[in-house]
């Protein structure tokens, strides 16, 4: 069951990926799930929009230099394009490639499902 999106919820998921971190910088997966958490607090209030977007970005681009090929990191810069850089092109190009890389990951499909359905592509 995923963490409320409170302030105890986030502070407790930040908590853990800071020791999954520490146990191992290298770990391309915390960094993204770092991402999403900022964009989380940033998309509750928690944090302004700016800075947990801007936070999110630095941790997606983090996990790729760790791993060019980790799709979830790919996703979640296209979902940072989509829904604060506003740039559905950078978007529709990250998701593209998080899908080829992992096209049975549900976190993937989720997040490039956004972007079809404001396409307006149901298919």
């Amino acid at each position: 069951m995923p963490a409320p999106r409170t302030a105890g919820g986030f502070t407790r998921a930040m908590a853990l990926l800071q020791q999954a971190l520490d146990i191992d910088p290298d770990y391309a997966a915390a960094w993204t799930l770092l991402g999403v958490v900022y964009t989380n607090q940033a998309g509750v209030g928690r944090i302004s929009i700016a800075e947990g977007y801007r936070l999110a970005r630095e941790a997606a681009n983090k996990a790729l230099a760790l791993d060019p090929d980790f799709a979830p990191a790919h996703a979640n810069l296209g979902w940072i394009a989509m829904n604060n850089d506003g740039d559905l092109a950078a978007a529709a190009r990250h998701f593209t490639r998080a899908l080829a890389l992992a096209p049975d990951d549900n976190d993937v499909l989720r997040t490039a499902a956004v972007l079809a359905q404001s396409l307006g592509r149901l298919d």
